[in-house]
C-alpha cells in the first residue's frame, strides 16, 4: 500500500507539473500494464465558416505570428504590384489618347492649310466660264 501512495504522489507532483518539461510526461514510455488514452495529435477539423481555423493556443504561438505577418505581407505586396499594373495600362491609355488626339489635330491643319493653297491657287488660275458649262446643260424645251 506504502507503494502504490508513492506511485501516486509521483503522479500527482508530474502531472502538477514538477519537475517535468513542457509534456514530457506525455513523452514518456508507458509502464507495463498502463494504458495511454489520450487521443492521437491530428490538425484541426477545417470549418470554412470559421475566421480562424486554429485553436486558440495556436494563436498565442510566435510562429503563427509569424506566419500571419508573412501572410500579411505576401498580400500586401500582392495588392501593391496590382496597383501599380493598373497604374501602369491607365498611364498607357492616356498617353495613346493624347498621341492620338495629337496626330488628328495635326491631320485637321495640315488638310486646312492644303484647302487654303490648294483654294487660293485655284481661284486666281481658273474662274468660271458658263459658255463652258452651257454643253453640259440639257436643252432646255420650252412649253
Amino acid at each position: 500500500q506504502e507503494m502504490d501512495n508513492a506511485e501516486g504522489e509521483e503522479t500527482k507532483s508530474a502531472s502538477e507539473g514538477g519537475d517535468s518539461e513542457d509534456g514530457a510526461e506525455d513523452m514518456r514510455t508507458p509502464e507495463r500494464g498502463e494504458v495511454h488514452k489520450s487521443p492521437p495529435v491530428t490538425l484541426p477539423r477545417y470549418n470554412p465558416g470559421s475566421p480562424e481555423p486554429w485553436h486558440s493556443s495556436r494563436l498565442a504561438s510566435p510562429d503563427h505570428a509569424r506566419l500571419q505577418l508573412r501572410l500579411a505581407r505576401l498580400k500586401y505586396e500582392a495588392e501593391d504590384r496590382q496597383r501599380g499594373r493598373e497604374f501602369e495600362l491607365r498611364k498607357l491609355e492616356l498617353e495613346l489618347e493624347a498621341d492620338t488626339r495629337i496626330k488628328m489635330k495635326q491631320m485637321e491643319l495640315e488638310m486646312q492649310a492644303e484647302r487654303t493653297v490648294r483654294g487660293a491657287d485655284t481661284a486666281a488660275t481658273e474662274r468660271l466660264v458658263v459658255g463652258k458649262c452651257m454643253g453640259l446643260m440639257p436643252p432646255f424645251r420650252g412649253a
